[in-house]
């Protein structure tokens, strides 16, 4: 039997899988193999704005600060958490959503042990801002007798508690301080423009700058007859 064959049967000995028996190969237990399902839901839940990752920060540090007992360096949630968390918003694909990073690649990323990002990890689910599916793949060309399936890196989805997803929604509405204040200026330009122009001196605080525009008004006017010819020299 060629190797090829020997690895269609065994692709299909895997399936024994879903039967829920167990295959004797060194990977995780439910972690079935890569496909469809996770890009399915890394669209669903992994693409949202850009703008939208501030915001997700922003609730996970509270959550930190909130949960934070006096004379302790952390909350619930620490540095390393919000350093992970950080990361997967960041590095999340910007097409399609995609994100499964091995925990060694996050590790060096963000410069922690891989056993502090390891238990982050964890905690990020607990709390629900994050969730993961085990994934599994077919070994090219196995080995007779040896291993077929080999273990792969998770696929990371952001999810969202649902006190926290309705609190970034109320942010990404609120208007940011720079928003506020074009919006301002642009209703007192509107406001000022619909004005006469003795209403427009009088919102002049003041008085000396005030006095100096009306004389500037009626030397101006002076200068322009109301018939707009000047009287020859």
């Amino acid at each position: 039997m060629s190797a090829r064959a020997i690895g269609d049967l065994a692709a299909s000995i895997a399936g024994v899988r879903r039967l829920g028996r167990r295959t004797l190969q060194p990977v995780r237990r439910h972690s079935p193999y890569a496909g469809e399902y996770e890009q399915e839901r890394w669209k669903r839940e992994n693409m949202f704005p850009r703008s939208e990752n501030n915001a997700r920060l922003k609730q996970l540090e509270q959550l930190m600060r909130s949960t934070k007992l006096p004379g302790r360096r952390r909350g619930i949630v620490g540095d390393i958490e919000m350093d992970v968390y950080r990361f997967l918003l960041k590095r999340r694909g910007r097409m399609n959503g995609r994100l499964d990073y091995a925990i060694n690649t996050i590790a060096a990323e963000i410069r922690r042990a891989r056993s502090a990002v390891i238990n982050a990890l964890a905690r990020l689910k607990e709390l629900g801002f994050l969730d993961w599916r085990r994934r599994t793949a077919p070994v090219e060309d196995p080995e007779p007798g040896g291993q077929y399936v080999q273990q792969i890196s998770n696929a990371y989805f952001l999810t969202l508690p649902r006190k926290a997803a309705e609190l970034v929604r109320r942010i990404m509405r609120r208007p940011t301080e720079e928003g506020r204040r074009a919006d301002q200026q642009r209703q007192f330009l509107d406001q000022f423009n619909a004005m006469t122009p003795d209403e427009q001196l009088a919102t002049i605080a003041d008085e000396g700058l005030r006095s100096t525009f009306r004389r500037m008004r009626r030397l101006l006017e002076g200068a322009s007859p109301p018939d707009g010819q000047n009287q020859a020299m």
